[in-house]
């Protein structure tokens, strides 16, 4: 049954079944600039036509001889072939129950005589695209049953995964729950993926712990795991600077069928970093000198032999000094991360302890040092080979840093902890917990901690805080539990010269 549709006419059909001859001339004028209309005159060859031609929606009046509009809806909804087509009513006003009565017989929708050509279009045009968009979506439905019942849809969608996966400019490797290659891109098996996931280094060269892998982590912990710069080797043996990132594949009851890890070469983004750190430097160089020069000339100022004539000017030459200190800080802030990214780091070591290190960052905190409690054990005590304006720039920026996000009123907490090998430094304090991809970042340049946006600085005091530590030998990291943000760093302890063997030890046998 029905007329069949030809591709070069996809609008809709619409039949318009009116006995008014005026009437139906004006509603298939009206519609015929979007649609195909085919007219009839009465409900006898209204319900003929349908059954002929079955149109994607019936425009229909009530009141007709033969074949009432009423009937007329109810022997189109007897078709199962038409049960579907939407049916919109034209007709006078009529009361609450009869419309109720129409629409429950199958009618979706009714235009009051005299009606709006507008309007007409409108509602008309609204349920075309509604049938369309179920005509689709029931297709689509038949068409994955069919793939499904011929197995060929697991086919298919892998092919189409290879072809987007070898199509992306990022390295992609997939695995199975075990951890296996199961589909890789060319760009990773140039990073050498082959059975097993990439290799992966830190930035000192050195290969990360199984563990910590991110394919192995979004296997085990069940979630992404945030991009995170690492190195890959390449062919020549160098090493390539790439963002790491990994999600799990759960399947439709949560388990884990597997992974897929993404690898993004970003050698020519660190370029660019690069050469802004070397502008940065020339540029934060060249400002020191005139912001040490406004320094000196405010402090004279202020510290004159003859005090400056009025209070006002007072206040303004402390806040030009205060103001030419935090720019020195941040120059030096600079310089400093300047040197950390270039390999340029002057640690000058000297055998030490911690102890008055951490009592005068306590003292020099500010605002934060009321709230400083100190528990030192023995490790605090330690001999240790470290540069102590470093270390002590390090405590500062963690103690400020702690003042600046903590709960202001709640205790920060600084305390050590002597390990095999190291001494461990924790600061701690009260506050919003960081999210798994602030704790990722947070080390980086230029970030913050999500508590606090407007505040003063460059972001770069927990980079600096990076560097300054591994410059030692040591490592830091951040967690977060019970409300509580811990800042942890090591120092290692010298290793111990073996003892000169004594004479009598490599004399000769007799």
């Amino acid at each position: 049954m029905g007329v069949e549709r030809t591709p070069e006419d996809e609008r809709g059909l619409v039949l318009v079944v009116e006995d008014s001859e005026s009437t139906n001339h004006i509603v298939s004028l009206a519609l015929g600039r979007d649609f195909r209309v085919v007219s009839a005159f009465d409900g006898v060859e209204g319900l003929s036509k349908a059954l002929e031609l079955a149109p994607d929606l019936i425009l229909t009046d009530l009141a007709m001889p033969g074949l009432s509009g009423d009937e007329l809806i109810r022997a189109v909804r007897e078709v199962r072939a038409l049960d579907a087509v939407p049916i919109v009513i034209l007709s006078g006003a009529l009361d609450e129950q009869r419309r109720d009565d129409l629409l429950r017989d199958g009618a979706q929708d009714y235009l009051t005589k005299p009606f709006s050509i507008d309007e007409l279009r409108a509602r008309v045009g609204n349920l075309l695209a509604r049938r369309r968009a179920e005509q689709r979506n029931h297709a689509l439905g038949r068409e994955l049953d069919g793939a499904r019942r011929a197995g060929q849809e697991e086919q298919r969608l892998r092919t189409w995964l290879e072809c987007v996966i070898e199509q992306l400019p990022d390295a992609v490797v997939l695995t199975d729950a075990e951890g296996r290659v199961t589909l890789r891109s060319k760009a990773a098996a140039a990073l050498g993926a082959g059975e097993h996931p990439v290799v992966l280094h830190d930035r000192a060269g050195e290969v990360i712990p199984f563990a910590d892998h991110p394919t192995v982590r979004a296997l085990c912990e069940r979630h992404s795991v945030a991009k995170r710069e690492l190195r890959v080797r390449a062919d020549e043996g160098r090493l390539v600077p790439v963002l790491v990132g990994a999600v799990p594949v759960l399947g439709a009851d949560g388990d884990v069928l597997g992974s897929a890890t993404v690898i993004e070469d970003i050698s020519p983004m660190k370029e660019l970093e690069r050469m802004r750190e070397e502008w940065a430097s020339i540029v934060a160089h060249d400002l020191r000198q005139p912001v040490t020069a406004i320094v000196l000339a405010a402090d004279r100022l202020l510290r004159g032999a003859e005090p400056l004539p009025s209070a006002r000017q007072q206040e303004a030459a402390t806040r030009i000094a205060g103001a030419a200190r935090r720019l020195n800080v941040m120059i030096g802030d600079l310089l400093d991360a300047t040197c950390i990214e270039s390999g340029r780091l002057c640690i000058d070591r000297r055998t030490g302890s911690l102890r008055k290190l951490i009592t005068e960052a306590v003292a020099d905190a500010g605002t934060a040092s009321a709230r400083c409690r100190v528990q030192l054990d023995d490790g605090a005590d330690v001999t240790l080979s470290i540069d102590a304006g470093r270390v002590s720039q390090v405590l500062n920026n963690l103690l400020i840093n702690a003042g600046k996000y903590g709960d202001p009123d709640r205790p920060i907490t600084v305390s050590t902890r002597r390990l095999p090998g190291a001494v461990e430094v924790m600061v701690s304090n009260h506050g919003a917990e960081l999210s798994d991809d602030e704790r990722v970042r947070l080390f980086d340049r230029y970030q913050r901690g999500g508590a606090v946006r407007a505040t003063l600085g460059l972001g770069l005091g927990l980079f600096i805080c990076r560097g300054l530590v591994e410059g030692h030998g040591g490592r830091i990291w951040v967690e977060c539990h019970e409300g509580q943000t811990h800042f942890h760093f090591t120092l290692p302890m010298p290793v111990p010269l073996p003892e000169a063997p004594s004479a009598g030890s490599n004399a000769a046998p007799r």
